[in-house]
């Protein structure tokens, strides 16, 4: 029985919700499109796609194969569903909107379903030159050199201090913008951070904070006018999130300093923090756990808890982004 058949597709939704491993695809696609840092124009193209036309033929990740694309992409080239037919152009940018938002997914431990989405494959041709030159979704969140952060934060600083406060805090604990921005003065202590509430249980963790920016975060504590680090931040919207406004905010600037929607974004600096562990030499289980990666993956099965807290503390310490004076 095919896998993309009515009955098969209802027998999947069966047995994935009975074992509750079954995710809407629309589920987190506001998130994405708030951090990811599209410009509004292409996030709308990109939300009315995948909400309005891909999700509603295609409703869980889990539930997806290569063949259904395959057929999906050849019902649309062809325009035998009755809408006009796709072009190749079109093919590339929609169903490009749909896997990298599928590996954002991924990057943020939201799903484990493999992303099926492979169109010259799919679409039985080669990569052109035009599609080899993107490459988008392999260089997503790629970590900013220790210069491009430093050129963020000033150019931030410029503009709004609390978008420079967004950066550095992202740069020096590895946090996830809503994170940051949902941090609360009861989560800062003398020495760490408490991340309280997070995407997953790796999430939940204890963050060193560095010496550089004790001063930085003494300064946010005290000008503090509602309780969070990160005062002031807009949060109307259904589901209350702070990171909203400033996310857009920082994928404004970010744009304006030529960096790529597709190859940079807030995520990075997890990437950033990663690279500066490495280069100090700190063990990757000790900057997993710190960052809020689970360690090892489902062979260790350890969780920021079960790291030593003097361990941690020596770790952050080796951190060193060489601030320019």
């Amino acid at each position: 029985m095919p896998l993309g058949s009515k009955s098969e597709e209802e027998r999947l939704v069966v047995v994935g919700r009975a074992l509750g491993k079954l995710t809407p695809f629309t589920k987190y696609l506001d998130q994405f499109l708030d951090e990811y840092g599209y410009s509004p124009s292409v996030g709308y193209e990109a939300k009315r796609f995948i909400e309005i036309r891909f999700a509603k033929r295609f409703k869980y990740f889990e539930t997806l194969s290569s063949d259904d694309l395959k057929g999906y992409i050849k019902e649309r080239m062809s325009g035998s569903d009755g809408d006009q037919a796709w072009s190749v152009r079109s093919v590339e940018k929609n169903l490009g909107f749909v896997k990298v938002y599928w590996n954002w997914c991924l990057d943020n431990d939201l799903i484990t379903t493999s992303n099926v989405i492979d169109l010259p494959r799919q679409m039985q041709r080669k990569n052109n030159t035009k599609s080899q030159r993107k490459k988008t979704e392999k260089s997503a969140n790629l970590a900013y050199s220790v210069e491009q952060a430093w050129l963020l934060h000033s150019s931030a600083k410029e503009e709004n201090e609390k978008l420079a406060d967004l950066i550095l805090l992202g740069m020096y604990t590895g946090c996830r913008i809503g994170e940051v921005a949902g941090m609360r003065l009861e989560d800062v202590h003398l020495d760490r951070f408490n991340v309280v509430d997070s995407k997953t249980e790796s999430g939940i963790r204890s963050i060193p904070i560095h010496t550089d920016i004790m001063q930085d975060v003494e300064r946010m504590e005290q000008t503090s006018t509602d309780g969070y680090l990160i005062s002031g931040l807009s949060a109307k919207n259904v589901t209350n999130d702070r990171s909203k406004g400033i996310g857009k905010r920082f994928g404004r600037l970010k744009n304006s300093l030529g960096f790529q929607d597709n190859v940079h974004t807030y995520h990075s600096f997890r990437s950033t923090l990663a690279s500066r562990f490495q280069s100090a030499g700190v063990e990757e289980l000790f900057a997993a756990l710190i960052i809020g990666h689970k360690a090892g993956g489902m062979t260790y099965g350890l969780y920021a808890g079960d790291l030593d807290w003097d361990k941690a503390v020596e770790a952050m310490a080796k951190v060193d982004y060489k601030r320019a004076a």
